[in-house]
C-alpha cells in the first residue's frame, strides 16, 4: 500500500465541498510549500492545511502528519514545511516507531508529500514502498527468523522447539499472545507467541506453522499492532497479512477454527486507535463472511474494552501490555468462544456416517477427508459433515433458552439419562429453542465446507 499522490488528493477535493477552515487552493499551497508537486488544477482546493504550514485533524479526508515526529535536527513537519526543506529530509532521517525505522521529512510530513494520507475517504498510516529504501524489503523489518514456534523468547527460552507437540490447540502472534498464561486455562495448548512479531510475520509464517505442527481445534491468533507502530504499514495491508496467515489455518490439516483477538485500547498509544478500529473492522467483516462463518472467529476486545471503560488497571505500567486483570478478561471471552465451536453433523441422534459406514471419528484418524466425495451420503460428503475434514456445525453464539441453558448444557442428559433436547421446544427464546439453536439437537449454523 503506498501513499496517495497530492495531486490525487487534489482530485478528490475539487468533487466534494470544501470543509470548513483555512482550507488552500492547490496554487496557493505551492507556492507556500516550494517543494510541494502539486496538481494540475490551480483553484482545485485542498482541505486540510492551513496558512501557517500545519494540518488540521478530525477529518477522514485530509493529510495527518506523524505524530510526534521530528527529524534528527529537531525540527517539526511544520517547521520544516514553512522553511522549505522539503528537499532535504533525506539528510535528516529520525527513528520512528516500535522497530526504530528511519523516517523523513518526505515519509513523515503531508507538506512534503508524506503523512498519513486519505485513501477513497479513509484516513492511512503509511511508507511510500515506492519512492522509499524500503521497497520490497519489507521483510528486514521481521521479528521472526524461523516461525514463531521454532523462537526462543524472553518467556519460554530454549524449551520452545522441543516441546511444541503436533495436534494441539494452538496460540500464535505477538507479546499478547507471548506474555498470555494459556497454559493455566488451556493445559493441552502450546503457545507460539513471539513479543514484537507482526501481522506479516503471521502472514509469512503460518503455512509452515501449520504443516509442521498440525494445530487441531482452534487456532488463538493476535497480530497487527506492532505494524501499526512501526508507522510503515496501512490498515488494508496488515489485514491482507492477517488473512494470509487466517487461510493457512483454516486449510491445513484438522481444519482449525481460528479465533482472532483484536487490538486493544491501550492508553499509550492513542495516536494509533483510528487505525487500529479500520484494522478490527475489516478483521471482523471478514468473520461475517459466508465462507469463513464459523472458520474464523472475531472477539472485539477493543470494543469490549471500552463498553467496560477502559480502566488502567487492565493494562501494566508500560500502558501497552495487558495486566492479570486484562488477560482474565480475554481468557473468559476465550472459553465463551471455545465452547462454541464446531460440531460434526449428526444424523437425527446418531453420528454421521459416510456412504461405507464411516463416522466423521474414523475419517478424521485415518486421515480420509480427501476421499470425501467418493462416499456421499444423499449429496453430503466429510467435508461438509466433519469439523476435521472443513465442514460441521456451529451453534448459535451466545443464545441459551428461557431456563438460562445454553447448548452445551442442553445437549447433556438429564438425571434420568433422558435427551434434554426433546424438551427443547418448552423453553423458547424469541421463539428459538434448541432444536433451531444447537448443532447436536439438529438446529446451528452449519459451516461452508471446505474443500481438503
Amino acid at each position: 500500500m503506498i501513499h496517495i499522490q497530492v495531486s490525487v488528493l487534489v482530485l478528490l477535493a475539487f468533487e466534494q465541498v470544501a470543509v470548513t477552515g483555512q482550507d488552500m487552493t492547490c496554487g496557493a499551497l505551492k507556492t507556500l510549500y516550494k517543494n510541494s508537486s502539486c496538481c494540475g488544477n490551480p483553484n482545485a482546493v485542498v482541505p486540510g492545511f492551513a496558512s501557517d504550514g500545519s494540518t488540521r485533524g478530525g477529518s477522514s479526508d485530509q493529510c495527518e502528519d506523524l505524530s510526534n515526529w521530528k527529524d534528527s535536527d529537531g525540527d517539526s513537519c511544520s517547521s520544516i514545511v514553512k522553511k522549505g526543506y522539503c528537499s532535504d529530509g533525506n539528510k535528516y532521517k529520525t527513528a520512528y516507531g516500535s522497530l526504530n525505522i528511519k523516517v523523513s521529512a518526505k515519509e513523515a510530513c503531508c507538506g512534503c508529500s508524506g503523512g498519513m494520507r486519505t485513501q477513497l475517504g479513509k484516513m492511512q498510516k503509511c511508507i511510500d514502498y515506492t519512492d522509499s529504501k524500503l521497497k520490497g524489503k519489507r521483510g528486514y523489518m521481521s521479528i521472526v527468523k524461523n516461525g514463531h514456534c521454532y523462537e526462543k523468547t524472553d518467556t519460554r527460552g530454549k524449551q520452545f522447539r522441543k516441546s511444541v507437540k503436533k495436534g494441539k490447540m494452538m496460540f500464535f502472534g505477538d507479546s499478547d499472545v507471548e506474555f498470555w498464561k494459556s497454559e493455566q486455562t488451556f493445559p493441552d495448548a502450546i503457545n507460539c507467541g513471539v513479543g514484537g512479531s507482526t501481522a506479516y510475520d503471521a502472514g509469512m509464517y503460518a503455512a509452515k506453522t501449520a504443516a509442521a505442527f498440525e494445530p487441531k481445534g482452534h487456532v488463538v491468533i493476535v497480530a497487527g499492532e506492532n505494524d501499526m507502530m512501526s508507522a510503515v504499514e496501512c490498515a488494508e495491508t496488515i489485514f491482507a497479512d492477517l488473512k494470509k496467515a487466517v487461510d493457512a489455518f483454516v486449510n491445513s490439516k484438522y481444519h482449525p477454527t481460528v479465533i482472532m483477538f483484536s487490538t486493544k485500547p491501550e492508553p499509550g498509544t492513542t495516536n494509533l486507535h483510528s487505525l487500529y478500529e479500520q484494522y478490527d473492522v475489516l478483521c471482523k467483516e471478514l468473520a461475517e463472511t459466508p465462507e469463513m462463518k464459523g472458520h474464523f472467529k472475531f472477539v472485539h476486545a477493543y470494543q469490549k474494552f471500552k463498553d467496560l471503560g477502559n480502566p488502567g488497571n487492565l493494562y501494566q505500567s508500560d500502558d501497552l501490555h495487558m495486566s492479570n486483570k486484562g488477560y482474565a478478561l480475554w481468557n473468559t471471552w476465550l472459553q465463551e468462544t471455545v465452547k462454541e465451536g464446531c460440531h460434526d453433523i449428526q444424523s437425527g441422534t446418531a453420528a454421521w456416517a459416510d456412504s461405507d459406514g464411516d463416522t466423521c471419528a474414523a475419517i478424521s484418524a485415518q486421515g480420509w477427508c480427501d476421499a470425501y466425495a467418493e462416499y456421499t451420503v444423499d449429496g453430503v460428503g466429510a467435508n461438509s459433515a466433519c469439523c476435521e475434514c472443513g465442514g460441521g456445525c456451529d451453534d448459535i453464539a451466545g443464545w441459551k433458552d428461557s431456563d438460562g441453558d445454553d447448548c452445551s448444557k442442553i445437549t447433556t442428559k438429564d438425571s434420568e439419562g433422558q435427551d434434554m433436547c426433546q424438551h427443547a421446544d418448552d423453553y423458547k427464546v424469541n421463539g428459538v429453542g434448541a432444536k433451531q439453536a444447537c448443532c447436536k439437537c439438529g438446529g446451528g449454523v452449519k459451516r461452508q465446507a471446505l474443500t481438503p
